[in-house]
């Protein structure tokens, strides 16, 4: 990010996203659900509807292990959309900032699952660790956690 000041970045404005919605709900004095809400229209917009050519967005689903974060947690990965599936854009260059950042939300989720893994089906966190990487075509294989050998299936629920 050559055009934006790092230091702004790192000291103001990574803080400010951070406590945006307490700032919403001082400012408002309610609930900041209505900025959820739509950021969860435009999530499943592009979702359904797809990113434009040569664009992505950043969208929260589990980890099959791209950029080193830990298979199995959900994560925010830059990603490409079409039509209700979703393909992870491998080869953006993360500096060393970013990749701090990225490890502490990773031992925070991970932290996290911890805490609430006796709460999940067994069959949950065993199936999202057997996510293989996404396919170009933006189908995901996953492994069948059954078969031996293990055979891999193509999830697809997607819904018109």
């Amino acid at each position: 990010m050559p055009q934006v000041d790092q230091d702004w970045y790192r000291d103001t404005f990574i803080e400010k996203i951070q406590k945006r919605g307490s700032a919403i709900i001082d400012a408002r004095g309610h609930s900041s659900a209505a900025s959820a809400a739509q950021a969860i229209i435009h999530h499943m917009h592009d979702w359904i509807n797809g990113t434009p050519e040569n664009d992505w967005v950043s969208m929260g689903i589990v980890s099959d292990g791209s950029y080193g974060i830990e298979k199995g947690i959900i994560y925010s990965f830059p990603v490409r959309c079409d039509y209700g599936r979703y393909q992870i854009v491998q080869g953006l260059e993360i500096g060393e900032f970013a990749r701090e950042k990225m490890t502490l939300s990773e031992q925070e989720l991970l932290k996290e699952m911890d805490t609430v893994k006796n709460l999940l089906p067994k069959e949950t966190g065993e199936s999202h660790r057997n996510l293989s990487v996404c396919l170009r075509s933006g189908t995901t294989l996953y492994d069948d956690g059954i078969s031996l050998p293990k055979k891999q299936y193509l999830q697809t629920d997607r819904v018109r």
